[in-house]
């Protein structure tokens, strides 16, 4: 299980939660240690870059910010740069409340 399972188990059942950033993957944007809150995908605007999303791949929870879309896939990664691949909408939860 993923450090955010509880957090994808209650956005599963359309609640929003709080999740504290563990790592510096959205660093300077977001820092280590803060809280932020989690809406369901669903009742999300539209996704766009830039966006922190909360995904799973692999079973592997991760914080990751919106680097492009395309059709039916979404391009994560960190604040340095993109990861390898594109990520399906089903494997996104949640996203992040920012201001």
């Amino acid at each position: 299980m993923g450090i955010y399972t509880d957090a994808i188990a209650s956005l599963r059942r359309g609640k929003t939660v709080q999740v504290t950033v563990t790592g510096g993957q959205l660093a300077p944007r977001v820092p280590v240690g803060t809280i932020i809150s989690l809406i369901p995908t669903d009742m999300a605007r539209p996704l766009k870059p830039g966006d922190v999303v909360l995904y799973r791949a692999d079973n592997r929870d991760r914080l990751l910010l919106v680097k492009s879309i395309s059709v039916g896939r979404i391009k994560l990664g960190t604040a340095d740069k993109p990861l390898d691949g594109w990520a399906s909408p089903a494997n996104i939860y949640g996203v992040a409340l920012l201001g």
